[in-house]
């Protein structure tokens, strides 16, 4: 039935429209449904966060109206394009999407402030942060609060790394206490922001969670823990009227 329905509003649409794609409990099986009749539910050219989404994470923000600042596919993974477009604005919010399946993110109730000098990092520093699920290791759209001890960021100058306390991980941006890199690698950082490495602890984990444990008692709202990332999208969250 999802199918058809699927189907229906594809044929429906105005030419160069984007429709949204189904979602099933067995994502996978749909897909392959799909495929049978032609069908894909990649949304290539489409938002990492439809609208609905976006409104509920607005209003989980307790503010008013969010602006698209930054879309890899228009604006690149590049580190100093991603910077030209965020920083100074205060009231962030990150989609990223892993395949045809995987799309979370987080929310910085704050600035991404990179360091006056380029080779050197901020260090760590506390900012109001919280992550989310919007599909793959979740059913529906799930906040994911973290304690107030792993609320912070470390932003690196665009000839710096941030950099992992006990192993030789490094990156353009390290969210929540390193539960998050952008332009991860080892040593790195990478060439650019597609490159991710996204964990998060069980305890932290809200029930019903789809994806699995690994030896080390983290999860992931990523397909893998160490991902290339697809699409990215980032937006500028503001009371109404700011």
């Amino acid at each position: 039935m999802k199918v058809v329905d699927f189907a229906r509003r594809q044929r429906l649409a105005s030419v160069g429209g984007i429709v949204k794609p189904p979602t099933a409990p067995n994502q996978r099986q749909l897909t392959t449904d799909c495929g049978m009749y032609g069908l894909t539910t990649e949304s290539v050219n489409g938002p990492v966060l439809w609208a609905d989404e976006l409104q509920w994470i607005i209003d989980s923000t307790k503010k008013g109206n969010a602006t698209l600042l930054f879309k890899s596919s228009r604006d690149t993974f590049g580190y100093q394009s991603f910077l030209n477009k965020v920083t100074g604005k205060s009231g962030l919010l990150f989609a990223l999407r892993d395949g045809d399946t995987h799309r979370f993110g987080y929310f910085i109730d704050g600035q991404l402030k990179p360091p006056n000098d380029r080779t050197e990092t901020t260090g760590p520093y506390k900012v109001p942060l919280f992550f989310f699920s919007l599909s793959g290791a979740y059913e529906t759209p799930t906040k994911i609060e973290l304690p107030e001890e792993a609320q912070c960021v470390d932003v690196a100058g665009t000839q710096g790394a941030a950099k992992a306390r006990n192993m030789d991980w490094r990156a353009n941006v390290a969210i929540a206490c390193g539960r998050l890199w952008l332009g991860f690698d080892e040593p790195g950082p990478a060439a650019d922001l597609s490159r991710c490495y996204q964990w998060i602890k069980e305890g932290e984990l809200q029930a019903k969670y789809k994806g699995n444990i690994n030896s080390n008692g983290n999860g992931t709202l990523a397909r893998t823990s160490s991902f290339t990332c697809d699409e990215m999208e980032v937006y500028h969250v503001q009371v109404n009227g700011a």
